[in-house]
């Protein structure tokens, strides 16, 4: 596997990154200021190491590329090359320590990248295109037991402990179906999804997976409105200040409010952010108006 080597990157153009300790540094993250955004100074540009990406904690997701271009103000051919000139080959950074040693998941049969079809009704539910490389996003076609369904897998620490599926065609009653327990390496109800993306111990709370693919890097969720004590141990542990924005209905309300009352009892701040009806159905100007309205990840 190859990746960018942001460090010598870093290292060569004399780009400032964040000391240890710094109030914007996390375990996993590389820390710079961010070039493509303005307000308060800070290391807001992150890089997530075993994942390779850019994010920012105030303006979001960027590729490699476009911040190479951007700090280097150069053009796109420049931007490239230096891509290519800091690609090396190396492992995949995990923390052993803390996963699930000598056993592998494997995906659903005829799981395979994203077709037409998948990101035909990725669009059409108003996700960004930058989803499907961001939550590394893959689809099924028409056999197996996970047929017609986009599989999202589910990572701890760098490592795949289980997935859930989303149909996209309308016509089954069943439209989330997860991992069977028999082969999850990690319950997707012992954790959350998409705690490997947050760049700091602040954090959204949401009900369902594609509320975290509308939301971007900050967010988690916890696969259903009816949470495991498990997932607020989870919480308590990674996280030091969540918001909770569950579905605006009876369900959500309640299950928010509980949310909430765990957390606090286990020393975690918490507030509450309203929402009309389902994240998952928000504009993305009203997700990044959001965003800065409470601070969240800057």
């Amino acid at each position: 596997m190859k990746q960018f080597n942001v460090l010598s990157f870093y290292q060569d153009y004399r780009i400032s990154v964040a000391p240890d300790g710094h109030k914007h540094a996390r375990f996993g993250w590389i820390q710079i200021p961010c070039p493509f955004c303005t307000g308060n100074p800070g290391y807001h540009l992150g890089f997530k190491e075993d994942k390779g990406y850019f994010n920012c904690w105030r303006c979001g997701f960027h590729s490699i590329k476009e911040v190479i271009k951007e700090l280097l103000d150069c053009n796109w051919k420049k931007a490239k090359q230096v891509y290519d000139e800091y690609l090396e080959r190396v492992g995949r950074v995990v923390d052993k320590a803390e996963l699930v040693e000598n056993r592998i998941l494997l995906l659903p049969e005829g799981t395979a990248p994203l077709q037409k079809i998948h990101k035909k009704y990725l669009t059409s539910r108003g996700f960004e295109s930058w989803v499907e490389e961001l939550f590394d996003l893959k689809g099924t076609s028409y056999f197996g037991p996970y047929s017609h369904r986009i599989i999202a897998p589910i990572y701890y620490r760098g490592q795949l402990v289980s997935y859930q599926s989303r149909d996209y065609t309308g016509k089954t009653d069943m439209r989330w179906k997860a991992c069977s327990d028999s082969h999850e390496l990690l319950s997707h109800k012992t954790m959350v999804y998409g705690s490997d993306l947050v760049p700091t111990s602040v954090a959204i709370v949401v009900e369902g997976i594609s509320d975290v693919w509308k939301i971007g890097p900050g967010a988690v969720a916890t696969s259903g409105v009816e949470y495991k004590t498990e997932q607020v141990r989870f919480l308590a542990k990674h996280f030091s200040k969540l918001y909770v924005m569950f579905d605006n209905d009876s369900a959500g309300r309640r299950a928010g409010k509980s949310l909430r009352a765990e957390l606090e009892f286990r020393g975690v701040e918490t507030e509450s952010i309203p929402v009309k009806s389902d994240p998952g159905d928000m504009e993305q100007e009203e997700i990044q108006e959001l965003l800065n309205k409470y601070k969240i990840l800057g």
